[in-house]
């Protein structure tokens, strides 16, 4: 992924964001501290 920049945010079915990369994947963004 270096390289790759965030072209868009978007929610799955389950309602839990993910980044769209220029590069064409998904990187799902959790954020769960303890």
């Amino acid at each position: 992924m270096k390289g790759s920049t965030v072209v868009d945010l978007r929610q799955d079915e389950h309602g839990h964001w993910f980044a769209l990369l220029s590069c064409g994947h998904t990187q799902h963004v959790r954020h769960d501290p303890p």
